[in-house]
């Protein structure tokens, strides 16, 4: 009599084709939790990137005003906002507006996050203008997403002269 063979898979074969699904699994996993985190950096890199862009573009729209800033030596800002129209605001209202007692906070070193973060608001910038006397300003700026913190730094530079 022959005997029968039987068909399906041994406890060996299940236990290795398990091991092999779960360290697939795990390498997947992985590779999202990764993309996943870049993606939320991107996303915080690029508000604060347009909110900075912002800042330069409403300087440059009225440059003729860039004549009421101060005509000094390394004078250094900080300021928080929550969109593009309170950047617009600052600018106009506070930064390029004649009345000296109008400016933003005063901060000893511009470029540093915990100096500059407020964070009641959802971007913080640290701004730094100074005069040349060449004739031309030289402003730099440090914009942050405040609740994603140092991660999110955006830094321009411009130079830039009054009409």
């Amino acid at each position: 009599m022959k005997a029968k063979k039987k068909k399906g898979f041994t406890l060996i074969e299940i236990a290795v084709a398990l091991a092999a699904f779960v360290i697939i699994m795990l390498a997947i996993t992985g590779v999202l939790i990764s993309v996943i985190k870049i993606s939320s950096i991107n996303s915080a890199t690029y508000s604060t990137d347009n909110i900075s862009k912002v800042f330069f573009e409403t300087l440059k729209e009225d440059r003729v005003a860039l004549n009421n800033i101060p005509k000094t030596v390394g004078t250094k800002y900080k300021c928080s906002f929550s969109n593009a129209d309170e950047v617009r605001a600052l600018v106009k209202e506070h930064l390029l507006d004649g009345d000296s007692s109008n400016k933003p906070d005063g901060v000893s070193d511009p470029s540093d996050f915990n100096l500059c973060k407020q964070s009641s608001s959802e971007y913080s910038m640290g701004i730094y203008i100074n005069w040349n006397a060449d004739g031309f300003y030289e402003i730099e700026t440090w914009c942050w997403d405040t609740n994603k913190g140092e991660s999110s730094l955006i830094n321009r530079k411009t130079y830039v002269t009054p009409r």
